[in-house]
């Protein structure tokens, strides 16, 4: 079973998203975490496979402060980051952090669920390449 961690301060998007996944994309085990700081652990405990991360987390932690400090986990997690402030810098940053999809908040859930299956699927033939390539 893959895991998904969901770092999100707001509940109306975590609380639709949770049922979403348990009762639609049941491969998945869901986590939640609603402070960068929950999240970090969340991740160094259960290394998932899937992180959609929110860019506004609270002040003392921040969407890019969670990439920098988890740079050893990007390389074998899929991150997707939902934000409801667009900020071309931020965008530029976390995607030299590796982030694999950068969207803007609202978003329909089977539009999200789409994009989850599209950068996973992207991952797995990266990793597929590069074992073949050993």
């Amino acid at each position: 079973m893959k895991k998904m961690l969901v770092i999100e301060d707001e509940p109306f998007i975590v609380e639709p998203l949770e049922f979403y996944v348990r009762d639609e994309m049941k491969d998945f085990k869901f986590f939640k975490a609603s402070t960068g700081e929950e999240g970090i652990r969340i991740i160094e405990r259960e290394h998932p496979d899937l992180l959609i991360l929110d860019m506004k987390l609270d002040p003392f932690m921040d969407g890019i402060n969670v990439l920098r400090q988890m740079q050893s986990e990007l390389s074998r997690m899929a991150v997707i980051v939902l934000t409801g402030f667009v900020d071309p810098h931020m965008e530029t940053e976390a995607r030299k952090l590796g982030v694999d999809a950068y969207l803007e908040k609202p978003i329909y859930l089977d539009q999200l669920r789409k994009v989850i299956e599209e950068v996973l699927a992207r991952r797995n033939k990266l990793d597929r390449d590069r074992k073949d390539k050993k």
